[in-house]
């Protein structure tokens, strides 16, 4: 696998893993200011409760946008470290 897909791979795995997390801490910052939050994790558990699978609703489209994007960087890394740069 070359350098591109490989980094493109590597950022979709990482979108899908953190994709909980991102929309947890997405739900906490959306919280007026002076109402209590809970840590992440136990918003992730409330989430994943409350929805199932339904919480990786829109994680499509997230992770094409890093696969596209990491695949661009991959290539210009690899570009510049033939070029010895």
């Amino acid at each position: 696998m070359g350098v591109g897909p490989s980094y493109a791979l590597s950022a979709s795995l990482a979108v899908v893993v953190d994709y909980a997390f991102d929309v947890a801490t997405k739900r906490t910052m959306s919280r007026p200011p002076g109402v209590p939050v809970e840590n992440v994790l136990k918003e992730v558990k409330k989430a994943w409760r409350k929805n199932g699978f339904k919480v990786y609703r829109g994680v499509a489209p997230k992770t094409v946008e890093f696969a596209v994007s990491y695949m661009a960087t991959g290539l210009v890394a690899g570009a510049f470290a033939s070029l010895g740069l």
